[in-house]
């Protein structure tokens, strides 16, 4: 973003020309006031090769240079005299050298009051850009408002995806800290079905909201789940906008994992209902624990014998529950356990392929 527009180097205005003013054709008529386009172009005049200062600043009108008549004419050692009862210029030779060098010194004078005054205009307009610069954030300054920024993000994102998001945002000398939270209780399965590519999105878009309120200001980011009080995920956003994201944390798989067992009631061919259904790991690794309870078929050794009269139909059930994985994390690789609810002994294992006793 341009801070500062460049400044034209020829400039239009309306100017109220009195023809008693400037040096032209006088022209007999009754009094009147027009306004005229007029070019500024910054002219230089000089005198004997020597740069001149107007008290007023020439310029263009219909191809013709204006200047200071008063000026002018000093510059030639003339006197100017206005008559205003005739609404005439009088121009003379100048008489007696103390009162010409007199004259010329007080010219001088006010040439010399017309820079001062030019230069502490520029002056002002300087110190007006750095408050300007210093408000937009540089020089290490903050321009943001904590609190306005946060009810924006509030606004904007508060229900992004469906997920009831909560945010907090705080301040140190050097980064703002940005915690980004959300309740599995109500929202992991929505969580679940983001991509990394849409978090990557997401998160990335708050990190330019922020910095749109506090520029050139390096942003660190987590996610929290509400429910473990844990870190999920990371984000940070540099100075050059260079933005990374993370998944730091497991995944919850809670809304996964019930309709799992809403789904799958039992262990086909050894005939046992799933007690329960686990799943662990993260996106691109999954792990699936399913517990049952052996005594319901006499003990450890009928339910291997069942699962080898029926190892297909065993083997099924793992399968069907690899599948239902699939159709939400398509690219992870996943494996998985059959294990007695009580004594938490594995009596199957099942490598996403093949099932082993």
């Amino acid at each position: 973003m341009n801070l500062f527009k460049k400044k034209k180097i020829v400039r239009r205005a309306s100017i109220v020309l009195a023809g008693s003013l400037l040096l032209g054709t006088v022209v007999q008529a009754s009094s009147l006031t027009k306004k005229i386009d007029a070019t500024f172009k910054n002219i230089k005049v000089f005198s004997n090769n020597q740069q001149q200062t107007m008290a007023q600043e020439p310029f263009l009108y219909n191809n013709s240079v204006y200047l200071p008549v008063r000026a002018v004419a000093e510059l030639v050692g003339k006197n100017v005299e206005w008559v205003g009862s005739t609404n005439s210029v009088h121009i003379s030779d100048k008489s007696g050298g103390s009162s010409s060098t007199v004259e010329q010194l007080q010219a001088q004078l006010t040439a010399k009051e017309f820079e001062v005054a030019r230069l502490n205009a520029e002056l002002s307009k300087l110190k007006s850009e750095m408050e300007a610069l210093k408000e937009d954030g540089k020089g290490g300054q903050s321009s943001g408002n904590l609190k306005e920024t946060l009810d924006y993000l509030e606004k904007e994102f508060g229900n992004e995806y469906s997920i009831y998001w909560d945010f907090d945002l705080t301040e140190t000398s050097s980064r703002i800290n940005v915690e980004v939270s959300f309740d599995s209780r109500y929202d992991d399965k929505r969580w679940d079905s983001l991509s990394k590519k849409q978090r990557e999105n997401f998160f990335e878009d708050i990190c330019r909201e922020i910095r749109y309120d506090f520029k050139d200001t390096p942003i660190n980011g987590k996610v929290l789940d509400n429910r473990t009080d844990k870190e999920i995920a990371k984000f940070s956003y540099s100075t050059r906008n260079s933005f990374t994201y993370t998944d730091t944390g497991s995944v919850s798989f809670s809304a996964l994992e019930r309709d799992l067992k809403n789904y799958i009631k039992k262990i086909d061919g050894a005939d046992l209902p799933i007690d329960d259904i686990e799943l662990s790991g993260t996106e691109d690794d999954i792990t699936f624990v399913v517990y049952v309870d052996l005594y319901k078929i006499a003990d450890e050794k009928s339910f291997k014998d069942a699962m080898k009269n029926n190892h297909s139909k065993v083997k099924g059930t793992m399968d069907e529950i690899r599948d239902e994985i699939l159709d939400d994390y398509r690219y992870a690789s996943i494996q998985g356990y059959i294990e007695d609810t009580y004594s938490g002994d594995t009596v199957a294992r099942y490598d996403g392929r093949r099932l082993y006793d």
